[in-house]
């Protein structure tokens, strides 16, 4: 190789006549290789709609068993009538929708709903705990610390009993819902009270327009109203009975649900 062929190429390279040459490979695919692939993804898809349709009419992917747990006290009979689910495609089956159906039952709180393929459909309920008596036009009812009415009859043993001294406004039955906040206002004074005016509440009261009173040991009625600034109420409660001892009055009743504004007598 002389030395004009080596200053055309440079040094570091060498001519196309003295490398290999790379030589393209051809791969020749074999005749019809367009239709065998065609073939291959219509049966994909033939195979992908035969599975959809095996889940949405296929006897073995109907909900052929239904497991409820928590039920303890509750008929699992109520349960599976509110869930509607028996015999349903399980592609259908919305488990939001059982859950919202199954908590339509007045004994129940909260339910979970899950899917278990390829037939069953699992809910776990949580049922509602009676917290007192509700007693309307002289009936009483069952009801928990939410205002719904689980039943005729009264709550546990020693637990509280509120009287409703008007007309309710809808018809009470189970299922029904009554003024959860005049619950949550007698469950915090039952507990509050004592520490606050060193009274204990022997009677509770609920009316559509004056909301919740209470009558306490010491022969108090209290106008409560609803559970809004309940520590501030329950605040110039005691301030007021400070004031009487000072002056050596009697207070027999108090009405505070004009909050700042306080009738005393």
């Amino acid at each position: 190789m002389d030395v004009e062929r080596l200053r055309r190429y440079g040094a570091h390279r060498l001519p196309p006549s003295a490398t290999s040459r790379r030589r393209r490979l051809r791969v020749r695919l074999p005749h019809g290789w367009k239709l065998a692939f065609l073939a291959s993804a219509t049966a994909v898809a033939l195979a992908a709609g035969a599975l959809a349709y095996a889940a949405a009419y296929a006897p073995w992917f109907a909900v052929n068993h239904l497991r409820i747990t928590g039920t303890d006290g509750l008929d699992p009979a109520e349960v599976q009538r509110a869930a509607q689910v028996l015999g349903s495609r399980m592609v259908t089956v919305d488990p939001a929708e059982v859950a919202r159906r199954v908590e339509e039952v007045p004994l129940v709180r909260t339910a979970s709903v899950r899917l278990r393929w390829p037939d069953t459909v699992s809910i776990v309920v949580q049922q509602r705990a009676p917290w007192g008596t509700w007693v309307a036009q002289g009936t009483s009812y069952a009801v928990d610390q939410e205002g719904v009415i689980l039943g005729y009859g009264s709550g546990p043993p020693g637990s509280p009993t509120i009287q409703q001294t008007d007309l309710p406004r809808t018809p009470v039955a189970p299922g029904a819902r009554i003024d959860a906040n005049a619950v949550r206002a007698a469950e915090r004074l039952i507990k509050e009270l004592p520490g606050a005016v060193s009274q204990s509440v022997v009677a509770l009261r609920y009316s559509r327009d004056g909301g919740l009173s209470i009558t306490t040991d010491a022969g108090m009625t209290v106008e409560i109203g609803d559970s809004a600034d309940l520590a501030f109420k329950l605040a110039v409660w005691r301030a007021i009975l400070q004031r009487a001892r000072e002056q050596k009055v009697q207070v027999r009743e108090i009405d505070l649900r004009s909050g700042t504004h306080p009738y005393v007598r």
